[in-house]
């Protein structure tokens, strides 16, 4: 993965693999492709806006989950908190 980074010059932040990851609260998928952003710019991936206007926590918020599931997301939506996630993050396109 790192060398197809590096080669192909493509971006996780531009992949939205942070916001799928957050939207299924695939915890170890998500902290793998944050693990690849320069640590720099690790707080600015987390509250980045996709197209929608979503950021990953937003995302992760969304997700749809069974009733036996909502801890595994309730603890996903602290990690991402703990992390920097902005809550009161919102699109400036809209607001």
């Amino acid at each position: 993965m790192l060398d197809l980074l590096q080669t192909t010059g493509a971006s996780i932040r531009k992949s939205n693999v942070l916001h799928c990851s957050a939207r299924f609260c695939m915890s170890e998928y998500f902290h793998f492709f944050l693990g690849l952003i320069p640590e720099s710019e690790r707080k600015d991936a987390i509250n980045e806006l996709n197209s929608s206007g979503c950021a990953p926590l937003h995302c992760a918020v969304m997700g749809s989950f069974e009733l036996n599931q909502v801890a595994e997301q309730h603890e996903f939506v602290k990690t991402l908190l703990n992390c920097g996630a902005r809550k009161n993050n919102i699109d400036p396109r809209t607001g």
